[in-house]
């Protein structure tokens, strides 16, 4: 049976408000985004943590940790590319002139949205973005570009 250590009142355990911050989420936007909490229940959170680990790791013995996640700031959050880089080999990376090159060829001779972020290796919505700032596609909504489907 898996237990739980929950944060006072609140209905939200330890794991829930680590599982917020390695998403990226900041306290300010935590307690923002769940307004139970507050700043000392996060706090808590990571020293509840840490004593754990310090209870349960020898000193003596090395671990090492040998994971990478690679992290972007994209709207005040922090985005974790590892999983998105997984199928979008390319995401937020910057653009190179050949890739602009290409996207603007690949648009011009009718390929859709789709085809293009799957070649050029890119979420579908850099692939609007990027339109958008080259002033080949206007700021209509979602859909309603004849190349998008």
């Amino acid at each position: 049976m898996e237990k739980s250590v929950f944060i006072r009142d609140t209905g939200m355990t330890v794991v829930e408000v680590l599982d917020e911050l390695a998403q990226g989420y900041n306290c300010d936007q935590i307690v923002s985004r769940i307004p139970k909490l507050n700043v000392s229940d996060i706090l808590a959170s990571l020293k509840f943590s840490a004593d754990i680990i310090r209870q349960h790791i020898i000193s003596e013995e090395n671990i090492e940790i040998n994971g990478e996640i690679v992290l972007r700031a994209h709207n005040r959050k922090l985005i974790d590319l590892t999983e998105i880089r997984k199928i979008h080999p390319r995401a937020y990376e910057s653009w190179l002139p050949n890739e602009d090159n290409q996207l603007v060829d690949l648009f011009k001779r009718g390929h859709r949205i789709k085809e293009i972020a799957k070649q050029l290796q890119r979420q579908e919505g850099a692939i609007t973005s990027r339109l958008k700032k080259l002033e080949l596609i206007g700021n209509k909504p979602p859909g309603r570009f004849s190349n998008q489907q």
